[in-house]
């Protein structure tokens, strides 16, 4: 980030300041050298579980988000 920060001032002519950086990954990456560990683990667990059994019904998250909801709303609120 710093890197880029630098690389901005320099073409933008004023000041640029670091600001948070948040990063949600939410998907299994598969590469060369964990092949192994990949099939051992994931895969070894998908194949030998129902997909039931793997999974949660919306009925199972429902209360969760419903939990959440007024929170989520205070946070948007506050952004506008």
């Amino acid at each position: 980030m710093q890197k880029v920060a630098e690389l901005v001032e320099a073409k933008a002519s004023f000041k640029v300041s670091l600001g948070r950086y948040v990063d949600e990954s939410d998907s299994y990456h598969i590469y060369g050298h964990r092949i192994a560990d990949f099939e051992g683990r994931f895969l070894k667990q998908v194949l030998s579980r129902k997909f039931e059994d793997r999974t949660w019904p919306l009925e199972f998250g429902m209360p969760i988000f419903e939990q959440a909801r007024p929170k989520i709303m205070e946070k948007v609120k506050a952004l506008k």
